[in-house]
């Protein structure tokens, strides 16, 4: 059965997730985990958003990817979807390290971004978006308070919440602005 080339990006961003994941259970979560030691090893930047600790742990990643990744993978080009999972992960990701964290590894900051991308650039977000004039500080919090929310009803607990808040948000901006949207698909 093969994939349709719009949801190809999709499919090879779950197969990263499954290949880096079995890596990371073969030589170890330090070595593939995103920490404070990232100079010391660059490469965690792009590990630690595709590994993941356990099969729950893939497995529920991969729903959330897959749900929110369709309706993304449909409206824009492979390279800028997997740019923005690559991109959003390691922002979320360095966030939670940043905070404190001992390391950090899953796609939950990027699968938040796919997820809050998916509700901020649906037609019904962007009709309500341009009725309501509000001042820029509004609008910050209206998108913090929609990513509290996201985090709050499916972020797990003992999770990077940060890291998941940092997604959504991401997300949502990129969204409201349509940053992944493309007029003229030739780039396949």
């Amino acid at each position: 059965m093969s994939v349709p080339a719009r949801l190809q990006p999709l499919a090879e961003t779950l197969a990263l997730m499954l290949a880096v994941t079995l890596a990371g259970w073969l030589v170890g979560p330090a070595t593939v985990a995103l920490t404070g030691a990232v100079l010391a090893r660059p490469w965690t930047f792009v590990t630690s958003v595709y590994a993941h600790g356990d099969l729950v742990h893939l497995c529920s990643n991969a729903i959330v990817v897959t749900l929110a990744g369709v309706p993304v993978a449909l409206s824009t080009t492979r390279a800028r979807f997997h740019a923005f999972f690559l991109a959003t992960g390691i922002v979320a990701g360095a966030a939670e390290v940043l905070t404190g964290a001992a390391g950090v590894i899953g796609a939950s900051g990027a699968a938040f971004a796919l997820v809050g991308y998916v509700v901020a650039a649906n037609p019904v977000a962007g009709v309500v978006a341009t009725r309501i004039d509000v001042s820029p500080r509004v609008g910050i919090a209206v998108v913090a308070a929609i990513a509290l929310l996201v985090v709050v009803l499916f972020g797990g607990v003992g999770s990077a919440l940060l890291a998941h808040f940092v997604g959504a948000a991401v997300g949502l901006v990129a969204g409201r602005d349509r940053l992944l949207a493309v007029t003229g698909r030739t780039e396949r």
